[in-house]
């Protein structure tokens, strides 16, 4: 009897657990909840951080800027300085040997010493050939430094001051609105990074006579370099006499005082010089 009562109890469970399994099952609704997080004055408050960002990037641009211009003003410093120094040194040394070819007790004494000690004293036409080795090679490198300072002011600093200006002018993103145009006379950091921005035309004509400047050392470069290599050839193969390395060391010196000339009458146009917050870069002269 108890078997019978077991058996019909797991009976009515099992069944019980298949309804269940099988039966329609209710629906579950989610709750969307009625909430907003837009506190009062939101416009003017995104408006001061749209502000805020304008003031960090040009503040950017502007600093970037002059660093690439207090770079450019360096180098060019360096450059005159350097080609001058280095005309002086040349114009001393082919001085130097055409008075030693030139009068006949320094040309003794100067032979004397060559014969004693030839390591130490070399003649005056190898000095002369070694002084012009020296000058090309440093024409060259100038050569180089005038075309890096067309290339970096033509692109670099022309790029740089495009985008402050279109950022100062309030047509370059995060620079919009009318909100932010109003406030660069407000904040001091905007007004001073904004005034007298070197126009990009005039920096293309800068970048163009820097160019210019590396065409007219390579130029100059050209003509002495032909002056020594007539001489070296003419040494090499025994037809120098030295009354005619006389005459070629007279055209040499002849050209270095009329570049030393140039180079001391050149202008302080060429130094970069600071208008409020914006440096100006000057134009080369050779």
């Amino acid at each position: 009897m108890r078997t019978l009562f077991t058996s019909l109890l797991l009976l009515l469970l099992i069944i019980n657990v298949l309804v269940s399994a099988t039966g329609p099952t209710r629906e579950k609704t989610l709750v969307c909840p009625q909430v907003t997080f837009t506190p009062p004055g939101a416009s003017a408050i995104v408006d001061e951080i749209h502000h805020l960002e304008c003031q960090r990037n040009i503040s950017h641009e502007n600093e970037k800027l002059g660093v690439l211009q207090r770079k450019v003003e360096q180098t060019a410093n360096n450059f005159h300085k350097d080609f001058h120094a280095i005309v002086r040194k040349t114009l001393e040394t082919c001085t130097h040997s055409h008075r030693e070819l030139t009068k006949p007790e320094t040309a003794q004494i100067r032979l004397k010493l060559n014969r004693w000690v030839p390591i130490l004293f070399d003649s005056s036409i190898n000095r002369y050939l070694s002084a012009g080795k020296k000058f090309l090679s440093s024409l060259e490198s100038l050569e180089s430094k005038a075309q890096e300072l067309a290339t970096v002011i033509k692109q670099d600093i022309v790029g740089c001051t495009v985008t402050l200006n279109s950022l100062c002018d309030g047509t370059l993103s995060p620079c919009t609105g009318d909100v932010l145009k109003t406030s660069h006379s407000e904040c001091p950091l905007l007004k001073n990074a904004c005034t007298n921005i070197q126009a990009p035309g005039e920096i293309k004509k800068i970048a163009r006579a820097w160019a210019t400047l590396a065409s007219l050392i390579r130029q100059e470069k050209a003509v002495f370099s032909s002056t020594w290599d007539l001489v070296e050839s003419a040494q090499k193969e025994d037809r120098m006499t030295e009354g005619w390395a006389v005459k070629v060391i007279e055209k040499s010196i002849e050209l270095l005082n009329h570049l030393d000339s140039r180079a001391e009458k050149r202008s302080a146009g060429l130094s970069v010089a600071r208008h409020s917050a914006v440096w100006r870069i000057g134009v080369p002269r050779l």
